[in-house]
């Protein structure tokens, strides 16, 4: 997960509360949300869903908000409704990837291993914030689902398939790193430009990139802000 600013005002077929996809909807959430799912981090996912960051049950003033429509595939939305029906995440809710205050990159840890079994490994990086700490604990527990499977087959087929891509995504990113390393210096400063580009909002699975630069000094203080590394 990532920060992304929700623009605003809300488009103007939510205040009609007759559908909360219609087109205006629809293209500012594509937009806003740079053409991937908030949780997952996939880009241009070809299942959409317009998904209620929290749970509406009938209730108008949250099911049309535009504060709390949020752009999901539809794996990461129903495995975050399956979590919610059996009560998995506590009332305290969830880490909000549009308050910048909630950091959702720095106090969770993305990290991928890719043996001997493909896995993402998550951590709470926060704390001393006890209601915090709570919502990373709900956090993590619907990521965790997200990418490693939940208790149903066809959760642990999709989550397979979606570490498929991630783990594509993190090797060529490591390319990069090790063009960085063992490069010239035009090789060198080509790295540095294309991770520079992987490391902005509208790429694939960001956050684990960001998490693999802290994990080097010498990059993390050329492409990461001083609050992230």
């Amino acid at each position: 997960m990532v920060f992304f600013e929700k623009s605003q005002p809300a488009p103007s077929s939510l205040a009609r509360r007759q559908s909360y996809r219609e087109e205006d909807v629809l293209k500012r959430l594509w937009a806003d949300f740079k053409n991937k799912c908030y949780l997952c981090e996939a880009k241009a996912p070809t299942s959409i869903n317009v998904e209620h960051f929290r749970p509406h049950e009938g209730r108008d003033e949250l099911k049309y908000d535009w504060n709390n429509l949020y752009f999901s595939c539809s794996h990461c939305n129903n495995t975050k409704t399956q979590l919610e029906n059996k009560k998995l995440i506590s009332e305290e809710g969830l880490l909000d990837c549009t308050c910048e205050a909630d950091r959702v990159d720095e106090v969770i840890s993305y990290r991928f291993s890719p043996w001997p079994t493909k896995k993402v490994k998550l951590k709470d990086e926060a704390s001393g914030d006890k209601a915090l700490s709570l919502r990373i604990r709900n956090t993590i527990m619907l990521l965790d689902g997200i990418y490693n499977g939940t208790d149903t087959q066809l959760k642990t087929i999709e989550a397979e398939n979606l570490l498929q891509q991630l783990q594509a995504e993190v090797e060529a990113f490591q390319d990069l790193m090790l063009k960085y390393k063992w490069g010239d210096e035009k090789q060198r400063d080509e790295a540095l430009e294309r991770m520079r580009e992987e490391l902005g909002n509208a790429s694939a699975f960001t956050a684990f990139k960001r998490w693999m630069l802290r994990d080097d000094p010498e990059l993390a203080s050329l492409l990461l802000t001083p609050s992230s590394n």
